[in-house]
């Protein structure tokens, strides 16, 4: 899938996960740890704080990616909040890619470009 394409913010970063796992064996497994790591530090840091980052290894590719995220407010404030993400892959000799989006916090929908 074509990162630009996701709609839901679990389908964009499993495009990404999927761009840094060359083991079919473990893509899913490597998904489904990721995305509760990320949602985990969005969540759990996001009471205190308004920005974070978690990392994402590679499996095989020789790749990983940093994700940087941002709230527009913290998740303990009441209301919508948007969550914009900035993921930076590198490795193996590949240079750096940057991936941006936002997404609706209540619903995972993709709210526009990052």
């Amino acid at each position: 899938m074509d990162n630009d394409a996701a709609r839901t913010l679990h389908e964009w970063l499993f495009a990404l996960v999927e761009e840094l796992c060359h083991d079919r064996e473990y893509l899913y497994r490597s998904f489904v740890e990721n995305f509760g790591g990320f949602m985990t530090s969005v969540y759990r840091e996001g009471c205190t704080t308004p920005a974070g980052e978690f990392r994402i290894p590679g499996i095989k590719s020789g790749r990983h990616s940093v994700v940087r995220w941002a709230l527009d407010h913290r998740v303990d404030y009441s209301g919508p909040n948007l969550l914009s993400i900035e993921a930076t892959v590198s490795g193996a000799g590949g240079g750096t890619e940057k991936k941006t989006a936002r997404f609706d916090l209540s619903t995972g929908e993709a709210v526009g470009p990052g």
